[in-house]
């Protein structure tokens, strides 16, 4: 078998918020969303130490609750 050219992680939709834990627009699933960013956290770590050569990050890492203030999104990554 040939090597691999390259090696890539791939994560979709992480919707992260600073804020407590509630269901989607819809109502039908419960978004954790403090937690997303902990699973995001471990998904990097584990590419890290999988030495792959990027990531791709598809669709929204934050969560549309951000938007109840200009800056709210950036300002929830600093906590």
């Amino acid at each position: 078998a040939l090597p691999a050219l390259f090696r890539f992680g791939v994560i979709a939709d992480v919707q992260y918020a600073d804020q407590d834990d509630a269901l989607n627009f819809s109502g039908s699933r419960l978004r954790r969303y403090r937690r997303a960013r902990q699973l995001w956290e471990a998904a990097v770590e584990w590419w890290r130490r999988d030495d792959v050569d990027f990531i791709a990050q598809l669709g929204d890492f934050l969560d549309g609750a951000n938007r109840a203030e200009p800056g709210e999104g950036l300002r929830s990554l600093a906590a």
